[in-house]
């Protein structure tokens, strides 16, 4: 047989690495570059945990405890963005810190509840609320995220699919700050 154009080989077993099988879904697992992949995990002993495998350092695996209920790293850099609820709040709190610095970029409390999340860039976050799309650019300090538009009409129906596309579409925008869209 003639050589393949694509090899595909096994890189790392999560399972081998102790992440529950439950976490391999959609929500649960993201892989934004082939930098990481940010697992929203749950510990043997029931407790809520991340796990972060660093692609370019070996397949390095570090677990910390948090109770998020989603994760997203940063495709470029040490950064991780957490997604979770408080109980009596409605909408979901995001949070971003810096994982080199142990500095904490921002904290927002969303007013509705984030359906998707995606890095247009290494400093620019959408987050797809249920009603609204904000950008949060995290070049600027103290920043919050701002309003781009409604989910009115057939937005207000779309499914994940239509926001993966989000990268691509804003991707001519995003380079031109916080304001594009």
């Amino acid at each position: 047989m003639a050589d393949m154009p694509v090899t595909l080989a096994p890189v790392i077993d999560l399972a081998a690495q102790g992440v529950n099988a439950a976490a391999f879904r959609f929500g649960h697992l993201t892989m934004e570059s082939d930098k990481y992949i940010g697992i929203k995990d749950t510990a043997p002993d029931g407790s809520s945990q991340v796990v972060i495998v660093d692609m370019h350092n070996g397949n390095a695996v570090n677990k910390r405890p948090m109770k998020a209920e989603a994760i997203l790293m940063n495709p470029r850099d040490n950064l991780i963005a957490l997604k979770g609820a408080t109980d009596g709040t409605p909408g979901h709190f995001v949070q971003v810190f810096n994982l080199d610095t142990k500095e904490k970029l921002g904290v927002h409390q969303a007013p509705q509840g984030i359906v998707f999340w995606r890095w247009l860039t290494p400093r620019l976050l959408a987050l797809v609320c249920e009603k609204d799309v904000y950008h949060w650019n995290l070049e600027v300090a103290g920043s919050a995220p701002e309003k781009m538009f409604d989910r009115g009409g057939k937005l207000a129906e779309a499914g994940t699919q239509v926001w993966l596309a989000l990268p691509r579409a804003a991707s001519g925008r995003a380079s031109h700050g916080a304001g594009a869209g």
